[in-house]
């Protein structure tokens, strides 16, 4: 039996054929006005709805490197922009603005839940966004949703982000509920 996309010839050798491509419709997502005018490179868009059009690799080659990292163990997966064009990345369990365009990659400013907020959580940057006052709205490990202030009126980037919101999902399930949820 042939595999997938292959055919056998008379001479039963096997000739490789591509499969045709089939062409997608763009995808369709109206413009939210609460969430900033952005992309990002995992879910796309605001609406996280993991859809593209763009053009992308078919495969993963750990050997191929897309930026030089020295902070991060590794090369940040989720990277999102505000509307001032700054890439807001995960780091060591935070979130932070980086310049990734240099030749090194560089912190402009960021959050730590360890070093600014007690730790015992992490933030979860794949579902995170940035909101029409990019601000960053990020949920985390301990069931809450925080929005942080990483940049100031004029869109410079604050050294450390500052905490606005933190807000206990998981507590007010409860209230709501009147149960415990474990």
């Amino acid at each position: 039996m042939a595999a997938c996309g292959n055919v056998q010839n008379e001479t039963s050798q096997t000739v490789v054929s591509a499969l045709p491509v089939k062409a997608l419709n763009p995808k369709q997502v109206e413009e939210n006005p609460y969430i900033a005018k952005s992309d990002a490179n995992v879910h796309h868009d605001g609406y996280n709805t993991d859809t593209t059009d763009a053009v992308l690799p078919l495969g993963i080659y750990p050997e191929i490197h897309t930026a030089y990292e020295t902070v991060n163990g590794i090369a940040s997966l989720a990277i999102f922009f505000d509307s001032y064009g700054h890439a807001v990345v995960p780091m060591r369990g935070g979130i932070a603005i980086r310049d990734i365009n240099s030749k090194q990659t560089t912190t402009l400013g960021y959050f730590s839940p360890a070093e600014h907020d007690g730790g015992g959580y992490a933030i979860q940057t794949s579902y995170s966004f940035i909101d029409s006052d990019d601000c960053i709205v990020c949920p985390t490990s301990n069931n809450h949703v925080l929005m942080l202030k990483g940049i100031d009126s004029s869109g410079k980037v604050l050294p450390v982000f500052e905490k606005v919101l933190d807000i206990d999902i998981k507590a007010l399930a409860e209230v709501a509920l009147g149960k415990t949820l474990d």
